[in-house]
């Protein structure tokens, strides 16, 4: 198919205006209309929008794009002029970064969209979310408002944007993109404020200095063969950490012979699980929190079946050809991921992307088992070193294909001896190191493997014992895989 530049030159080297507007086109308030004002353009064209209505005559359609066209490359006021009213507010910068470009430019919360019955165009957004009430049924019977002035707890935005509890539906933005931690904080601090409409909040970060590239993580290119999960965005404080889980299906008809897993997050994750869920178990949708104080909850995370973790930011496990992990399709799967924001400044978005890469059936040779083997028994007292092992005894000869590590903050070094001789060393917490056998490693039965953790309780004035946070508590457990 051609097309003719004719149109487009005509317009942009014609002496004259068709049209008689103001410079709207600056819809990302940037101060100058570009490229990504185009962007949220084209995601307007052929709609009745307002804001991309530049001609103002009902519908936004050719005649507004030859008013694009003209303003393109313009500046929305002189450069040092001072704008009435002087510098933006900070409701208009959340206006301007937010709900402009991640929630009405998808068309969510548009006035034609109007997805939950919330437009968040400029002009009605304010009145819409301050003192209004939500649709969402938990939200109601708890007696939230999308937005309370001076109370974040209770302002249901604030949980649709951090990802804060089950039966609140899903979090936002919908889609492939989170909004940055600075972006989270700017609304809170707005939020407690007052929810002021004019007026710049002291404490809320200023908007307008963050770099649009800032506010997204970017997935990676899903698998050729295979299936591409995501573990949607969910916000952690500063000066905290937070453990969440969400449960998924594989979305295919077929078991997946999974050889090869990719996982990337951002920076900031202590940990990130698949768990495969027994028969029957099946937990309410949607991000829930990790309660430390229940026991039930605690036990029955260690009774499910392991399928991958890792802590890096990225981290690929490449097994042997032939050496697969089978994932049942008709069964369900938890997302367990563990952030930590505790020297952060600003709120933290934590997110996982899982590339699920298959062979076919008749390519598979061994099937792999995971070792997820903990040892609760250490205790560390304060000013404490202290080493504990544990045994991995097998019945049968096994070969194992991978062998990795888990502990917290204060954990200085975690070894592996086969036969009383050491093959596995790792001597930083935060990113273990995991070790590949290909060959495989061989161990017979009946043959010892030991592994042992030191712990150092060198800042605390209670004894450290297992737990599940990484600042107060501990772990010591071996993973990997054999078959």
């Amino acid at each position: 198919m051609h097309y003719s530049l004719l149109p487009i030159l005509l317009i942009l080297f014609s002496p004259l205006q068709v049209f008689s507007h103001t410079i709207g086109a600056d819809f990302d308030g940037n101060g100058s209309v570009g490229f990504s004002d185009f962007v949220l353009f084209a995601q307007g064209y052929g709609t009745t929008q307002e804001r991309f209505d530049l001609t103002q005559d009902g519908k936004v359609d050719f005649d507004d794009f030859v008013a694009f066209v003209t303003d393109y490359g313009k500046v929305t006021h002189e450069e040092g002029e001072t704008e009435v009213g002087g510098s933006k507010s900070t409701f208009e910068m959340i206006q301007d970064h937010v709900f402009n470009e991640s929630c009405i430019s998808s068309s969510c919360h548009s006035t034609e969209g109007a997805a939950g019955g919330l437009s968040l165009e400029p002009g009605v957004a304010y009145l819409n979310l301050v003192g209004r009430g939500p649709q969402n049924t938990k939200a109601k019977e708890e007696g939230l408002q999308l937005v309370v002035p001076g109370d974040a707890e209770r302002s249901f935005l604030l949980k649709k944007l951090t990802g804060s509890g089950a039966g609140y539906g899903e979090a936002m933005p919908r889609g492939f993109w989170s909004l940055n931690g600075i972006a989270i904080d700017a609304i809170s601090q707005w939020i407690v404020a007052g929810a002021p409409e004019e007026g710049i909040v002291e404490r809320a970060p200023d908007l307008d200095e963050l770099p649009h590239s800032e506010f997204s993580f970017e997935p990676p290119a899903p698998p050729e063969r295979g299936v591409q999960i995501h573990l949607k965005p969910f916000a952690i404080a500063p000066g905290k950490e937070r453990e969440i889980f969400s449960t998924t299906t594989l979305g295919t008809s077929e078991d997946l012979m999974v050889n090869k897993i990719e996982v990337a997050q951002p920076e900031g994750s202590h940990h990130f699980i698949i768990y495969q869920l027994k028969e029957g178990e099946i937990p309410p949708e949607g991000i829930r929190d990790l309660d430390p104080t229940n026991l039930l909850q605690a036990i029955g995370i260690f009774g499910r079946q392991f399928i991958v973790g890792s802590q890096s930011p990225y981290a690929v496990f490449d097994f042997p050809e032939g050496v697969v992990i089978p994932m049942p399709a008709n069964v369900v799967y938890e997302l367990n991921s563990h952030f930590v924001n505790v020297s952060g400044e600003n709120t933290l978005i934590g997110e996982v992307y899982i590339n699920l890469h298959t062979i076919p059936q008749e390519e598979v040779e061994h099937v792999a088992k995971p070792i997820f083997i903990s040892n609760f028994g250490f205790e560390i007292a304060p000013g404490a070193t202290v080493t504990t092992g544990m045994d991995w005894t097998l019945r049968e000869d096994v070969k194992v294909v991978m062998l990795s590590s888990h502990m917290h903050r204060h954990g200085k070094q975690f070894e592996i001896l086969k036969g009383g001789v050491s093959i596995y060393q790792s001597l930083d917490w935060a990113d273990p190191k995991t070790l590949y056998y290909n060959p495989p490693l061989s161990v017979k039965s009946g043959e010892l493997v030991r592994f042992e953790c030191t712990h150092e309780n060198d800042d605390k004035d209670f004894t450290i014992r297992f737990g599940f946070t990484a600042e107060n508590d501990e772990m010591c457990i071996l993973l990997g895989y054999y078959y």
